[in-house]
């Protein structure tokens, strides 16, 4: 295979894959890697996003060759006979130019042969270590071989070296005798063209703002703690509880903008208010009498459906918004409650007391960025994130390699899917190998000018979603008797293929 024919992408979160499935479905070879045993990166912790409270996951998917790719859930797996995944790799070395790069990675043995694993978890049952649970933020404990998340499919185990003492109890009680513990490290080389970064982001650690008693204080949570207590396949099988006692608590208060918009890091951190929205409105659903307050120094409710979100959080489910900022919380060592005064908008001081407190932790730059960035010859900006063009959002300071996501700044869900989808579109561009020799704009106006124009419209009922709100077939009648239209007419379903197909033919 030419490397032009492939593409190397980084980082297995939603942006990796959706970028990958964008370049598969061209016709594209893709590598796929990750430093992780899985994919889905923090998303893969979520169960529901924001503004519809659903896992939209499955949207990735491509809409017109599902044939081609996965048809099961996300979370579990992706299968693209043009993608090969690669867990455990890293990028040790890279070299070459746009259209030929040369690329090494490291990859870490996972311990277990797949093909033999059958998922019985003795192993992990007669595994003496114990470490913290990163899946469900050290709120439980894990074996050192263990499976990464609860979701994947093929409930084959992985070894963790870090952790991995080589006692042998593992694979004296595999009955399939699939644990090697002696594997060693690999080095692959892949011939590519391009190169796709998208290695998300690590959530702040809020231990180093001491005011806000993290760690200190068990009741003091991150937002993605929060998730995990709420989430059905969570510690707490999804009931809402407070880590020092397990009671549910009456009253919680979400902290903004910590770990971002202060002196050292001064971005808006893009989806912490949402989220925090979204967080605050599964809380109500799991007990109704909660009393919910948010404290934010300006809410970004900016995207599509976000700000009737925000409005419906405040209307429907009764949760309070506060505009100012927390400059410290203390804690009742008896009862293990947490107090802070805050200033109102008015001016006066109000005290405040909550049975649980969540800290609406910023994005920021992994600890290994840093150095994927210099072995991939990028420049990064104050903040550590990938810099990119001021007009260019996925182009890096090397040519050839793209990014997308959080990995050069943060991203919400939304942002992420659409740099995703131009940083696979740029990489296309590169490597197509018979690029049409485009007309110019002056000689195209005037082959314009030329002839009469000739409009068809097609408006989709798109079942019933825009059918039961707008009358389509007295649209259609109205666009006929407009200048230049030849064709108008009312299609069911637009995406799908024998529609497109049908619009063709007109």
């Amino acid at each position: 295979m030419k490397a032009r024919d492939a593409v190397l992408v980084i980082g297995a979160g939603v942006g990796g894959i959706k970028a990958s499935l964008d370049l598969a479905e061209s016709g594209f070879k893709v590598y796929l890697c990750d430093r992780s045993p899985g994919i889905g990166g923090t998303l893969v912790q979520l169960d529901k996003w924001f503004p519809d409270n659903h896992c939209g996951m499955c949207k990735v998917l491509p809409v017109f060759s599902r044939d081609e790719s996965s048809q099961f859930c996300l979370r579990k797996g992706l299968i693209h006979p043009n993608i090969e995944l690669l867990p455990l790799s890293e990028v040790e070395r890279v070299e070459g130019e746009a259209g030929n790069f040369s690329v090494t990675l490291r990859v870490k043995p996972s311990g277990v042969n797949r093909e033999l694993c059958i998922g019985c978890g003795l192993c992990a049952g007669v595994c003496p270590v114990e470490v913290a649970d990163e899946f469900n933020q050290g709120l439980t404990k894990r074996k050192a071989i263990y499976i990464p998340h609860p979701f994947l499919s093929s409930n084959a185990y992985t070894i963790d070296w870090d952790s991995c003492t080589k006692c042998e109890a593992c694979v004296q009680k595999c009955p399939a005798g699939a644990i090697i513990l002696s594997e060693k490290d690999e080095l692959k080389e892949l011939a590519v063209g391009a190169i796709i970064l998208s290695t998300g982001f690590e959530e702040f650690d809020p231990q180093t703002l001491t005011q806000y008693g993290y760690r200190r204080y068990p009741n003091v949570v991150t937002s993605i703690e929060l998730e995990r207590i709420l989430s059905p396949s969570g510690p707490s099988q999804g009931k809402l509880i407070r880590p020092s006692d397990g009671k549910t608590p009456n009253s919680i208060a979400f902290l903004q903008c910590v770990g971002s918009r202060d002196s050292q890091r001064d971005y808006c951190s893009s989806a912490c208010c949402m989220y925090a929205i979204k967080e605050a409105i599964l809380a109500k659903e799991a007990n109704p009498e909660l009393d919910v307050h948010i404290f934010f120094m300006d809410l970004r409710a900016f995207g599509k459906g976000y700000y009737r979100y925000y409005q419906e959080a405040k209307e429907k489910w009764g949760i309070n918004f506060h505009r100012c900022r927390i400059p410290v919380v203390k804690e009742d060592p008896r009862r293990k409650d947490l107090f802070f005064t805050a200033k109102a908008e008015d001016g006066s001081l109000l005290k405040h007391q909550f049975e649980l407190v969540v800290l609406s932790t910023g994005q920021a730059p992994s600890l290994k960025f840093r150095e994927l960035t210099q072995v991939l010859g990028l420049e990064s900006n104050k903040w550590g994130f990938c810099q990119t063009g001021q007009f260019s959002p996925v182009k890096t300071s090397r040519e050839g390699i793209y990014v997308c996501g959080s990995a050069s700044g943060p991203r919400d869900i939304a942002d992420t899917f659409i740099g995703a989808d131009a940083a696979a579109f740029q990489a296309s561009i590169l490597l197509f190998p018979h690029r049409p020799q485009l007309t110019p704009i002056g000689e195209y106006r005037e082959h314009l000018a030329q002839e009469e124009p000739q409009t068809a419209i097609f408006i989709c009922q798109c079942g019933e979603e825009i059918s039961s709100i707008v009358d389509t077939s007295e649209a259609a009648k109205f666009s006929e008797d407009l200048p230049s239209v030849v064709y108008a007419g009312e299609v069911p379903y637009l995406c799908r293929r024998d529609a497109l197909k049908e619009v063709g033919q007109k």
